[in-house]
């Protein structure tokens, strides 16, 4: 598996865990979330002065050198699937749907079909073809 190395330097007066620093910290167009960094940190794909760290609540100082190993995003094959949509509204331009609760959203580990997705693929499949840009957007009503 090939990854993105992020280089970066802790900045002065650091939060006092590891993981609350490098959120901070990290370069904003890496698009970093909190846990996402949790989840390398305890991967060990996160490195403080060249050593590895495990431990999100490890203490780390100003001018520590930071390197974070990205995992390359893995590509989706996405297959439209014939799921029953609660169709509230549908236009054009939008498409407000009834989501049942459990559904699940899109495809994540555990659940790699019958998401909202693969439903919306197959509902929209003839607009998405007939537009360069064209998408269905989704409001999920909650009850």
């Amino acid at each position: 598996m090939t990854t993105t190395l992020i280089e970066f330097q802790i900045a002065a007066d650091p939060p006092q865990r590891l993981d609350k620093a490098l959120f901070r910290d990290a370069p904003a167009q890496a698009e970093l979330s909190r846990t996402y960094l949790t989840r390398l940190i305890l991967a060990g794909a996160v490195r403080i002065n060249l050593a590895p760290q495990n431990n999100p609540k490890a203490k780390v100082v100003e001018g520590a050198q930071v390197q974070i190993e990205l995992p390359c995003a893995a590509e989706l094959n996405l297959t439209p699937e014939n799921i029953p949509l609660r169709v509230v509204y549908e236009d054009d331009a939008l498409i407000v749907i009834d989501k049942p609760a459990g559904m699940v959203v899109h495809p994540a580990p555990g659940s790699p079909t019958g998401t909202l997705v693969h439903a919306l693929l197959h509902h929209c499949a003839a607009r998405i073809a007939n537009r360069y840009a064209g998408a269905c957007f989704v409001v999920s009503l909650r009850r």
